[in-house]
């Protein structure tokens, strides 16, 4: 019992953090993508800031913005890449989570499965050791009715043989009685 709540429990620490692993790159393409968003806006607030630069700083502010523009559309580049791949990496996590479910999905099954075939065999060795006690105490009260029984038996064994002897003597006696009867014809 105290294992199946460990169990229970650890598969739902599995099954948090497959999920937290499959947002942990869906997280990273919304952070990207807030950043490819926040360079598209710094990339309009230059444009517009070089739009109100006065006239006789324009050659070098130009400049200035022109490279920090360059800059940024550089790491715009770069970011809307790494967003792809972690797209990517992120359709195949989802990929992977769905397999991961398939499989922890067999698990589950497999382990109830395990479980049902525990609970029968626990409930038949139940029910063996409930007639095991049952025959022993049979067997326990037939050894006693057998050990009556063979006292019973040794005493009329006893009873027999004093019979017998009582008769023998009677016999013998009655023998004996017939033998002086028939001397005494003899001798008449």
């Amino acid at each position: 019992m105290v294992a199946s709540w460990q169990r229970q429990l650890s598969i739902a620490l599995e099954e948090r953090d497959l999920t937290e692993k499959a947002n942990i790159d869906y997280y990273k393409a919304c952070l990207l993508n807030h950043l490819v968003e926040l360079s598209a806006i710094k990339v309009y607030r230059l444009e517009n800031e070089l739009e109100n630069i006065q006239k006789t700083d324009i050659q070098k502010e130009l400049t200035n913005a022109l490279r920090e523009i360059n800059t940024l559309k550089l790491e715009n580049e770069n970011l809307k890449r790494n967003q792809s791949r972690e797209e990517l990496k992120l359709r195949e996590a989802r990929k992977n989570a769905a397999e991961l479910e398939k499989h922890l999905d067999t698990l589950r099954d497999a382990y109830r499965k395990l479980e049902k075939n525990y609970r029968n065999l626990k409930e038949e060795s139940d029910t063996k050791f409930k007639n095991l006690d049952v025959i022993n105490d049979e067997i326990l009260s037939l050894q006693i009715e057998n050990n009556l029984l063979n006292k019973e038996n040794s005493d009329l064994k006893l009873e027999n043989d004093k019979m017998v002897q009582r008769w023998l003597k009677k016999v013998e006696k009655d023998a004996n009685f017939l033998n002086q009867v028939v001397e005494k014809a003899d001798n008449k």
